[in-house]
């Protein structure tokens, strides 16, 4: 949960008076893109083709550059590749135990 939004146990909370009141919720979070600030990010950033977290972005291409002009192209900035998998995972919802 950010902390913007309230703590875990207020979020907990809010979910069971909305249980209480037959009112389901669905939370939504895009899980697999970054921003600027993320330590990997920078790090690709910092250390390029040497970078120790490239193979977690898709597709970067250290011959082209960005609008941010990082000096090297992104498909999707910060689109985070999953292990293992040619291309990333497609988002898919789903019931979140709270």
């Amino acid at each position: 949960m950010d902390r913007r939004l309230g703590t875990n146990e207020e979020f907990r909370e809010f979910v069971a008076n909305c249980h209480a009141r037959g009112q389901k919720v669905i939370v939504d979070g895009v899980f697999n893109h970054v921003g600027r600030d993320f330590f990997a990010f920078k790090d690709l950033q910092a250390n390029r083709e040497n970078a120790r977290y490239k193979d977690w972005f898709c597709d970067v291409n250290f011959w082209g550059n960005n609008e941010y002009n990082d000096g090297f192209f992104l498909r999707q900035l910060g689109r985070l590749q999953p292990a293992g998998q040619a291309e990333p995972a497609q988002p898919r919802g789903a019931e979140l135990p709270l």
